[in-house]
Parts: structure tokens; C-alpha cells; sequence
């Protein structure tokens, strides 16, 4: 079930394409895979989503694009649970991004097989990644020049001698490194995570982190390890009936544990290296948005329901 979870992210960044949410790219509708194409064509996803998706584009491009022009030193990225994400492929055609050296995903074998696939077959997607340097006889894993994709299971990675192996030759531990974790963690049981985040915190000499994630006590649950509130219980046990569990989701509950998880994971600082780690909802991000932009979200579909847009956006966070 969690594999399946792809096509959902696929689908939902496509609607938001469609519904002139956020720019279109010409890479996204390349990597998509027929099931998410046909699921976002066929199910348009609701204003409330569709916002959502904005916001959490809006907000995650905006750090990594800090991340990357804080200075003029080499910089990688490492993206966990890539999926068909598209990310790579944005930057190496934004000319003001002139620092990232290597971009690196890990994800499911099926997954990066398909992708693998996917790039091979189209031009514009082989163009930006340079020369193949190497790749794997069951083609789930291959590494460029400038981006490498990484066959594994992250809940068993820091076990996995082979894929850690392969990551050890593929990133280059003494450069600024940028990890990425977007609806990733909450799939992970705190052990696991821990244990990748330990891992990834020896082999980084300069670890930073960007993480997106539910947040299902809400924003205004003060105890550390609140339960989850009524919509964040509703939204465990929809997950539930789709046979997703998501441990890493009612473990790691409130804001200040987001914040928390990947200082105290990776044994360092935060995404601008000052020790001190930042977090905000999807809620957060809605309201520091200017009127003119709000307004122009509103009336692209109708919004009515702005206070139960409010209500899921609360339960979103992002920290750095």
C-alpha cells in the first residue's frame, strides 16, 4: 500500500497543474506514470487539496531554493522517497541555481525501475543528467555525472550493506548536504526513522533537513506527545482503510516534535546550520501569503469553505 502512495502525490501535483494552482513544467507530465495521469484526469482533486498542494510546493520550493543560493560552495541534495518527483530536473533549468553538484533519490526498486525507464526514453529528461556513469543489471539503480537514483527500502537502509554501499560512492559526505523528506517519515516507526537518521547524520559532515509531514495533533496541541485531534484521528483512520499504518505519524504528533526529530536524529543543526530547527503549518503558510495572491486561489475553483481549508492546513507541517 505504501508504494501506491506515488501515483497519489502524482495525481495531486497534476490537478493543481490542470486547476492553475502552480506553474506548470514540462518534466512532471514525463515522469508521471499512467496510473497517476489517468487518476488526475479522471478524479480532479477538490480546491481544499488543490490549495493544499500549492502551499506545500510554494513553501518547500522557496527553502531549497535558499538552501542552494545561501553560498557559493558545491551543495548536493539527497531526496528520500523520491517517487516521480520532478525536482531535479526544475532546478537544473532555473539559471539562478548554479551550486548543486549532485542530486540524489532513494525510493522502492519498482519505483526507480520505472523512473530509470522513463528517463532513458525521453530526451529532455536524459539531457540534464549528463552521461551515464553506471548502472545497476536489474536497472533500479544508475548514477550520472549529476544525479544518481538509489534502489532501497529506507526502513531497513542503515542494515542494507548493498544500497548503503552504493550511497557511500554516490554522495560525497564533506559537501553541504540538504535531505529531504516530503510525507515520508510518517510511513517509518520511530525506531526506523531514527536508526536512517543516525545513519545519514555519520556518513554527512554537513547535514541539513527539510521535512514535510501530517501533523495530526493539530497546531494548537501544547503537550509534546498529544494524541491526535478529532480531524487528525479522522485523518489516521481514512490512511487506515487503505491499509496504510502510519507509526511515524502518531509518534511524532505535535510541532515541537517535528522540529525535534531531525536535530535530535541527526545529532546537528538546521537547514541554516544555526543549531536552532524552525517549523510551520500549511495554516502558516496560507496566512503569510499576500491578499492579492489568496484571492486569486479563491477564485480560481470557488472556495467556500475557507474554515475547513483552515482546519487541514493545521494538521500539515513543515520543518527546517
Amino acid at each position: 500500500a505504501i508504494r501506491s502512495t506515488d501515483n497519489d502525490a502524482m495525481g495531486s501535483r497534476l490537478s493543481a497543474i490542470m486547476q492553475r494552482y502552480i506553474p506548470g513544467d514540462p518534466f512532471t507530465p514525463m515522469l508521471a506514470s499512467n496510473e497517476a495521469s489517468t487518476s488526475a484526469t479522471i478524479s480532479r482533486r477538490s480546491p481544499i487539496i488543490n490549495i493544499g498542494t500549492y502551499l506545500r510546493s510554494r513553501a518547500i520550493d522557496r527553502l531549497v531554493h535558499n538552501f542552494l543560493v545561501q553560498s557559493n560552495s558545491p551543495k548536493q541534495i539527497l531526496s528520500l522517497g523520491a517517487g516521480s518527483d520532478s525536482r531535479f530536473w526544475r532546478l537544473e533549468s532555473d539559471p539562478a541555481i548554479t551550486t548543486l553538484s549532485h542530486y540524489v533519490e532513494l525510493d522502492f526498486p519498482h519505483l526507480t525501475t520505472a523512473k530509470v525507464g522513463r528517463i532513458r526514453r525521453r530526451q529532455e529528461l536524459a539531457a540534464g543528467i549528463g552521461k551515464d556513469l553506471w548502472i545497476s543489471e536489474d536497472q533500479s539503480c544508475f548514477q550520472t555525472e549529476r544525479y544518481s537514483l538509489i534502489a532501497c527500502d529506507l526502513r531497513t537502509l542503515p542494515e542494507d550493506q548493498n544500497a548503503t554501499s552504493i550511497l557511500k560512492k554516490h554522495l560525497d559526505s564533506s559537501k553541504e548536504t540538504l535531505i529531504i523528506a516530503e510525507c515520508v517519515l510518517a510511513y517509518l516507526s520511530p525506531g526506523e526513522s531514527n536508526a536512517l537518521l543516525s545513519f545519514l547524520g555519520k556518513l554527512l559532515s554537513q547535514p541539513s533537513a527539510l521535512c514535510y509531514e501530517m501533523c495530526v495533533a493539530g497546531d494548537d496541541a501544547i503537550i509534546r506527545d498529544a494524541p491526535p485531534s478529532r480531524f487528525g484521528s479522522v485523518m489516521l483512520s481514512n490512511l487506515q482503510s487503505r491499509s496504510l499504518d502510519m507509526p511515524g505519524a502518531r509518534a511524532f504528533s505535535t510541532l515541537s516534535s517535528h522540529k525535534d526529530r531531525f536535530q535530535i536524529g541527526l545529532g546537528q543543526s538546521d537547514l541554516h546550520g544555526n543549531g536552532k530547527g524552525v517549523v510551520r503549518t500549511l495554516k502558516n503558510v496560507w496566512q503569510g501569503i499576500e491578499e492579492e495572491e489568496k484571492q486569486r486561489l479563491s477564485r480560481l475553483e470557488g472556495l467556500d469553505e475557507v474554515e475547513e481549508l483552515e482546519i487541514l492546513l493545521a494538521h500539515y507541517a513543515i520543518s527546517w
